[in-house]
């Protein structure tokens, strides 16, 4: 393999691939230069249609040497791309990784919403894809609230008190309105506001504060839906209410995953 062939290959052949890491492509540059190249079972894959399936990050490692530079290095070629989800190569692949693999665009934060449905840490991703393809058009418009911009706020509880209301029928429109409006800190509530605040200055570093918020969260997302004339007057949306809004029950949701 020479750097102006890997060069190509990354150019033409890699479409359906997880992002690169910089930070990976710089640490088997460095360990090159160190120790130079060295053949072991990690080589270059290829599934079926030709595109890229392992190894672009040792691919684009060998783009930084002089053109006249030769590796050799194992191929592998006709790998299934139900098979590709198996392959973990120096970097963990992610959910959204896994289904890219698999030609679906997935939203990095809708697994996140996802494992507080279940109220569970980790889950497979064959069990979050179940999952996500039995409630897509809700995850995927929770998901799209997220804003780099205001990353603090619209972190995955807030996504996920989005998403809750959205499973009790409430309205994309309303919801839509209400959470451009938050996020942007135009909106004429000295509550809301003060939840906006609060949720800055906590940036989720703190589980509990944050499961607290949430439930504020709803509390504000309820009583915007459901009771708008009292939504201004509001002096506190509350973290602790009898019968949380929006409650999502994580029993009936891995009853329903288990299907």
């Amino acid at each position: 393999m020479t750097p102006k062939k890997a060069r190509s290959i990354l150019e033409r052949h890699n479409s359906s691939n997880r992002s690169l890491s910089p930070r990976r492509v710089r640490e088997l540059v460095e360990s090159i230069n160190a120790t130079g190249w060295h053949i072991t079972s990690q080589g270059i894959g290829f599934y079926e249609d030709g595109e890229l399936a392992d190894g672009q990050h040792r691919l684009k490692a060998m783009t930084y040497f002089d053109e006249d530079s030769f590796f050799y290095v194992p191929v592998t070629t006709n790998i299934t791309r139900s098979a590709g989800i198996a392959i973990d190569k120096g970097r963990s692949r992610t959910y959204k990784d896994s289904q890219k693999i698999m030609g679906k665009e997935v939203r990095t934060q809708t697994k996140a919403i996802i494992l507080l449905a279940l109220r569970v840490s980790r889950l497979c991703d064959a069990k979050t894809a179940v999952y996500h393809e039995n409630h897509k058009d809700d995850l995927d418009f929770a998901a799209r609230l997220a804003s780099p911009g205001v990353r603090y706020i619209t972190n995955r509880f807030y996504l996920f008190a989005f998403y809750s209301a959205l499973l009790h029928g409430e309205d994309r429109a309303k919801l839509l309105e209400l959470s451009d409006k938050f996020k942007a800190g135009t909106i004429k509530s000295k509550a809301a506001q003060s939840l906006r605040t609060k949720m800055l200055q906590t940036k989720a570093r703190h589980l509990d504060q944050m499961e607290i918020i949430c439930a504020r969260l709803k509390d504000m997302i309820w009583t915007w839906c459901n009771r708008p004339g009292e939504f201004e007057s509001r002096s506190v949306f509350r973290g602790k209410v009898k019968g949380i809004r929006y409650e999502v029950s994580a029993g009936e949701a891995r009853k329903e995953n288990s299907q």
